[in-house]
Parts: C-alpha cells; sequence; structure tokens
C-alpha cells in the first residue's frame, strides 16, 4: 500500500469516528430531557419546579 492511501484510510476512520461521536451526542442531547425524567422517577425524587420549566422552555 502506497503511504497516499494509508493516509486516505486513516482520515475517513477519523471521519466516521467523528461522525458516530456527533450522532451519539446529539442523541442524548435530543432526549435530554427524557434520561432526567426517568432518573427522576427510579430514584423517586421529584424534580424542582425550576428545572421542568427550563425544559420546557426549550
Amino acid at each position: 500500500m502506497s503511504t497516499i492511501t494509508l493516509k486516505n484510510n486513516i482520515v475517513a476512520k477519523e471521519q466516521v469516528k467523528k461522525t458516530i461521536k456527533d450522532r451519539i451526542k446529539n442523541y442524548f442531547v435530543s432526549n435530554q430531557e427524557s434520561f432526567y425524567f426517568g432518573l427522576c422517577a427510579l430514584s423517586g425524587r421529584l424534580p424542582d419546579f425550576e428545572v421542568v420549566r427550563a425544559f420546557r422552555t426549550k
């Protein structure tokens, strides 16, 4: 293999990693409210009214 091919393969792998990381980050950001309220439900605590209002205004 030539060095150009190896370099292109490395760049392609890095782009795939970034894409996967971005997709995971976007998933958690878009479902942040569900995760938070799920954790509150599991712990048996009620979230603060201010927190609920902050989620609703997004």
